[in-house]
């Protein structure tokens, strides 16, 4: 780990003979397009055990990481609830229709939740 607990840092040493020859198999390469010079490939076997995200979120840095994502699912929840919603049915012709969204018709009163202008 780091020092702050935030990157996993390794250095792999003596690599099996098992390993090179999974990295050494074409079939294990994920290319960009059939027969192109970019494969970056992906984790053996034993390296994706190494960073399986269930076993990382289960240590002391995994718990901080869920409440990390929870944390930022709920800001994103938050400014999507901000976002101004459509205009509602019914609502009269004018100017403000230029400048304003989220508007709708309570009873005889025009409401609008979203105008460039504030307090209009």
């Amino acid at each position: 780990m780091s020092t702050n607990e935030r990157a996993r840092i390794v250095k792999v040493l003596n690599v099996s003979t098992e390993s090179k020859a999974w990295h050494a198999d074409p079939d294990n390469r994920i290319c960009d397009a059939p027969g192109s010079w970019y494969c970056p490939g992906q984790l053996s076997p034993g390296l994706r055990e190494l960073f399986d995200e269930k076993k990382i979120l289960a240590g002391k840095s995994g718990l901080e990481a869920a409440a990390y994502k929870k944390a930022f699912s709920s800001r994103v929840w938050e400014q999507h609830q901000a976002l101004p919603k459509p205009n509602g049915e019914g609502i009269p012709e004018g100017s403000y229709l230029g400048s304003c969204r989220g508007c709708s018709m309570e009873g005889s009163k025009l409401i609008c939740t979203h105008c460039e202008v504030a307090g209009s």
